[in-house]
């Protein structure tokens, strides 16, 4: 099985740190020098694999174990990941196992994958002095992430630098990464949120040229959610350019969308923004059939 050599590395610098093992120490023991430690621990060196068996192994950790766990974690970080992103239920069950067997082995919690997972969990749950702290201490170990963990992070770096105002940063992020060999729905949220940075600053064709894109890939991993959030932006960049029909036809396609997933909070807007557009566009009895509509919804949900 192939490795990325910044990963291993990275993790047997952890657990020896952790355990309080120098350097020189652990080289002894496994008849190697302490520079090519060094470097096996930087991802200067890969080292072959007797002599990662024999590290890890004088650190009290089974080679086919580590493989065996780093697979699982990186499966849970998708799982988790990807439940975020469409918004799933399943979410909070998947992160009790993960955080159930690192408490079970702490050294579970030193592979990159449980990071990304820590800054998931920090994102999702509002708690954005936590999610600061694990974009800042996760950016010292970037070189360790796969394709799939380096989408990941700077995802979510970027999202971190739009709720700052950076948008010029982190488009560049956002593009860096748009190039990687990743699943469908993971390039879905690349676009979507290139679109995103470039609709803040106002910048609406390629805010919808990059929405669309997203709504392409969101429709072949049936993330129908995003589906809907992309073709409100996508209205919304249409109507501002002046395109009152396209605009239109874009949110009544949604608003179908969002009642076969049964969303009706999305609904609600939805309709609320075509009773807005109608109105700006002179319609105004589409616009009080609308406001009728939402409010309807509104009156249900509130029963």
């Amino acid at each position: 099985m192939s490795m990325n050599k910044y990963s291993i590395g990275n993790y047997i610098n952890l657990v020896r740190e952790y355990q309080g093992i120098k350097q020189e120490m652990l080289a002894s023991d496994t008849n190697i020098s302490r520079t090519l430690l060094s470097k096996i621990e930087n991802g200067k060196e890969q080292g072959n694999e007797q002599i990662i068996r024999s590290l890890l192994n004088q650190l009290g950790i089974d080679y086919d174990e580590y493989i065996i766990r780093k697979k699982w974690m990186k499966e849970e970080l998708g799982k988790i990941h990807k439940s975020v992103m469409y918004g799933n239920s399943n979410y909070v069950s998947i992160v009790n196992e993960v955080i159930e067997e690192v408490e079970k082995n702490i050294l579970l919690s030193f592979y990159s994958s449980y990071k990304l997972i820590m800054m998931i969990i920090s994102y999702k749950d509002g708690e954005n002095k936590s999610f600061v702290r694990w974009i800042d201490l996760l950016s010292q170990n970037e070189k360790q992430f796969d394709d799939f963990e380096k989408a990941i992070y700077n995802d979510f770096l970027s999202i971190k630098l739009m709720e700052e105002n950076n948008y010029d940063e982190s488009l560049n992020i956002l593009s860096s990464i748009s190039t990687l060999n990743l699943p469908k729905y993971m390039c879905g949220m690349i676009e979507y949120h290139i679109g995103t940075v470039y609709h803040y600053v106002n910048n609406y064709y390629m805010s919808a040229k990059h929405l669309e894109k997203a709504v392409e890939l969101f429709a072949i991993s049936q993330n129908f959610n995003k589906i809907v959030y992309s073709q409100i932006l996508i209205a919304d960049a249409f109507f501002k350019t002046g395109n009152y029909k396209p605009a239109l036809d874009m949110l009544e396609n949604s608003l179908e969308v969002a009642y076969n997933i049964a969303n009706i909070e999305i609904a609600v807007v939805i309709l609320n923004n075509l009773a807005w557009y109608s109105a700006l566009a002179g319609n105004y009895e589409k616009a009080i059939l609308w406001t009728e509509k939402a409010l309807v919804h509104d009156n249900t949900r509130a029963d």
